[in-house]
């Protein structure tokens, strides 16, 4: 929603769009979708969340799944996981050591 916190907008879209609650949450940064020039800076965040209830299939969402972090990367190397906002995800997780 327009003037609506980043913080926030995620909270929201996690209630939303999985039904979840947010236990715990962590700002890890934000990154370019293209080169600059949409001006676009989507924000990353972390977040412990309650089971989720309520997957919003409008959004393309048919499944919830927590994965180890071998998990994730067999996901990535076989390109299970392709799009850019879950791998720079990932990668932030991991320089921050939340994915051990």
């Amino acid at each position: 929603m327009a003037g609506e916190e980043p913080e926030t907008t995620a909270r929201r879209a996690l209630a939303e769009e999985l039904g979840a609650e947010v236990v715990q949450i962590e700002h890890l940064g934000a990154f370019r979708v293209d080169l600059g020039s949409s001006g676009d800076l989507p924000q990353i965040y972390w977040a412990t969340i309650t089971e989720p209830t309520a997957l919003e299939s409008e959004e393309g969402i048919d499944k919830a799944l927590a994965a180890a972090p071998a998990e994730l990367d067999r996901m990535i190397n076989t390109g299970e996981l392709d799009d850019a906002f879950t791998l720079v995800s990932i990668a932030y997780a991991r320089i921050r050591g939340l994915l051990a």
